[in-house]
């Protein structure tokens, strides 16, 4: 159990260090942040400031390395669009996410109970053959695809 528990625990922190690398490059794929903060008839002076002020002067890996010294210390940076600490913004959206979690849970058994017997009453088992090998492998693909597609719903609604 002691193994399962370590192997699992590795697993989480190898995920969330892939996940912050992605995050990292996928901000810098967008284009410079300082063309989103600055308004069209800021000066070059005042250009230069700010990306020095955000870190943006170093090479990619000192600014990879300085966004992940600063998440480990629970600085996730200004959110551009708000212009207040990203953590902030986070915190004040929780209890929304929160409240609608055990709505997008139950909607999301619901349709896959209903999608379960339906394929199964039109004569087409696939669903169940493919999880003919063991029990824990029968429900968790049909219930992630169900989640993405309610979470959309809750996202686009």
């Amino acid at each position: 159990m002691g193994g399962f528990i370590a192997r699992r625990l590795l697993q989480g922190l190898l995920l969330l260090v892939l996940v912050a690398t992605v995050v990292f490059f996928l901000g810098r794929l967008t284009g410079n942040p300082v063309d989103l903060m600055l308004p069209e008839d800021a000066t070059a002076e005042d250009r230069a400031r700010l990306i020095e002020a955000l870190g943006l002067d170093g090479s990619l890996f000192t600014q990879y390395v300085a966004f992940i010294g600063s998440a480990l210390q629970g600085d996730l940076g200004t959110s551009l669009r708000m212009r207040q600490p990203a953590v902030d913004v986070f915190l004040s959206r929780l209890p929304n996410t929160l409240a609608i979690i055990p709505w997008a849970l139950l909607l999301a058994m619901l349709g896959q109970s209903s999608l379960w017997h339906g394929s199964c009453q039109s004569g087409a088992c696939r669903i169940k053959k493919i999880g003919a090998g063991g029990g824990r492998h029968e429900s968790p693909a049909p219930i992630f695809f169900m989640h993405l597609n309610f979470s959309a719903i809750f996202l686009l609604g």
